[in-house]
């Protein structure tokens, strides 16, 4: 089941809580931040069907920034 944008926020809330109060050191903070990016796609993916091509098109170049900078970082490292 996919989360909501709500229930989306409060995890990433209560994550960031998490790391600010030191019971989380920076790799697992990280590794929880990209399984919340994973959690996020899935959602994104199911709304498709209900966006307007307007929405979509105002989706797309946040999606590419993203995924060409962690792709070139990602290089980078390997």
């Amino acid at each position: 089941m996919t989360q909501t944008p709500a229930q989306l926020a409060e995890d990433l809330r209560a994550l960031k809580q998490q790391r600010k109060a030191g019971e989380l050191d920076l790799a697992t903070y990280y590794q929880h931040l990209l399984r919340m990016v994973s959690q996020l796609a899935d959602a994104l993916t199911e709304e498709v069907g209900h966006l307007s091509q307007e929405e979509i098109a105002h989706q797309v170049p946040l999606m590419l920034l993203f995924l060409e900078e962690q792709i070139r970082k990602f290089g980078e490292r390997t």
